[in-house]
């Protein structure tokens, strides 16, 4: 299961792409830290989207393009960043998001098959960083993709 593959965290792990990722020999350097990590599709559903893709497209109704945004995923929304205080040292406020954040993938892991998901961030480091810009934030401005603005924003 992709829980697995998220903890495992080795370079080798295939069923997770990690992009801009950086090899580095410098063992007390990081720089694959905010190393954006998906799920990598196998060649043959690559092999499947292609074929799909070659399809020609039916004209629809009108009424047939509208969608339902309740219609999808309403069980799934955003990691969000479990309660902390100044007075938890970093080790105490690392852990406790850790514990988080790896229930927060099974729980997914549970209700949806992730081939059915979008593409998300595995990168807990990518999540702690929108937590708190989010915190520090009085306005933030998300933008989606209006074909499909539903899918892109829980």
């Amino acid at each position: 299961a992709f829980l697995q593959d998220y903890n495992r965290g080795d370079e080798g792990s295939s069923n997770i792409q990690k992009i801009n990722f950086q090899p580095s020999k410098d063992s007390s350097s990081k720089p694959n830290k905010y190393a954006l990590q998906f799920f990598k599709e196998t060649k043959e559903e690559i092999a499947q989207r292609k074929e799909f893709a070659r399809q020609s497209l039916a004209p629809k109704k009108e009424i047939d393009l509208e969608i339902n945004e309740t219609d999808y995923f309403t069980n799934l929304d955003f990691p969000k960043r479990p309660p902390w205080n100044f007075s938890l040292g970093k080790n105490e406020l690392e852990v406790q998001e850790n514990k988080y954040f790896t229930g927060y993938l099974k729980e997914i892991e549970s209700k949806f098959d992730w081939k059915d998901l979008s593409l998300f961030e595995l990168n807990l480091e990518t999540w702690r960083q929108l937590w708190r810009v989010l915190e520090m934030s009085d306005v933030v401005l998300y933008i989606v993709d209006i074909r499909y603005a539903a899918l892109m924003f829980p």
